[in-house]
């Protein structure tokens, strides 16, 4: 496994364990984050927007349990790819499953840029009850 990999999957920990703090070392300066066409629509940039935005997000749940399934490091492009699945369980008791990929760019051992592809329309239904 290579040091981006662990950076990956360190910042699976954390959404895992819903701490959006324990991501601040794990993150450059002007991290990018987009997620374009969700309930969580995003294209931020910073470490402390990006920070914010996770502490908003992340309150949300009770229970985050990604789990990856594959992981892809294309070390020539400082690239991790994550195809993930998870359980979620929100802070209204509603439960639902989703997978979706991760992608991350990965700079002097920290994630500069994380694009997120998940199951739109779920996170629709879930948010609009």
């Amino acid at each position: 496994m290579s040091k981006n990999t662990d950076v990956a999957r360190e910042v699976i920990r954390h959404f895992n364990t819903l701490d959006a703090d324990g991501l601040r070392n794990l993150v450059t300066e002007n991290i990018k984050h987009t997620a374009a066409g969700t309930q969580f629509n995003t294209d931020l940039e910073g470490r402390e927007e990006y920070l914010e935005y996770m502490r908003n997000l992340l309150s949300r749940f009770k229970k985050c349990d990604f789990q990856p399934y594959h992981i892809y490091d294309v070390a020539d492009e400082n690239t991790v790819v994550v195809e993930w699945t998870a359980d979620f369980i929100t802070d209204t008791d509603l439960e639902w499953s989703s997978r979706g990929v991760l992608i991350f760019d990965i700079v002097d051992g920290k994630v500069d840029w994380v694009r997120d592809y998940f199951d739109t329309e779920k996170t629709k239904s879930i948010y609009s009850t």
